[in-house]
């Protein structure tokens, strides 16, 4: 899991989901599409660092969500 000390951004929430850029590519498990990544971007939910999504995970989440309201 990425540590706080990693981030070098952090991209404005857009609903409960929030993107921050590491300072390196780290592995991390996303909780939506239940696989192992690595990546310099990750998605936290509700702030949440034990609950994070992949960047493809954030960008469906987003279109649906987006699309629904």
């Amino acid at each position: 899991m990425p540590s706080l000390e990693d981030v070098v951004k952090t991209f404005p929430p857009r609903g409960n989901m929030q993107q921050h850029r590491l300072s390196k590519a780290t592995n991390f498990y996303c909780t939506r599409c239940n696989c192992t990544k690595t990546a310099k971007l990750v998605t936290t939910i509700d702030g949440k660092w034990d609950k994070l999504y992949c960047n493809a995970c954030y960008g469906n989440n987003l279109a649906t969500t987006e699309t629904a309201g």
